[in-house]
């Protein structure tokens, strides 16, 4: 299982050769996981959360431990502080 942040447009780009938008504002883009098939190659992809409305999360930054993933979210302020957020996501 990968998780990434990635424009909401390229939901459907999962095989080589599509065309994919480049994303440029973090903070409206949303979160997918994409899950890798070792068998047949093949690659399944799907929204898990939107960072519209929330701190804008960072899970090349989270941590597992066991059976849960710990992922930060930030959001940068020019003239006013910050905002984190911290978000635990358990797989069974």
């Amino acid at each position: 299982m990968f998780l990434f942040n990635d424009k909401p447009v390229n939901v459907e780009v999962t095989e080589i050769g599509q065309r994919a938008k480049r994303i440029y504002y973090y903070s409206k883009s949303d979160c997918f996981y994409m899950t890798l098939d070792a068998g047949n190659g093949k690659i399944t992809r799907s929204k898990f959360f939107s960072n519209t409305d929330q701190p804008t999360a960072m899970p090349r930054l989270g941590s597992i431990i066991g059976n849960e993933m710990y992922m930060v979210g930030k959001t940068d302020r020019a003239l006013a502080k910050s905002k984190l957020a911290i978000g635990k996501i358990s797989i069974k």
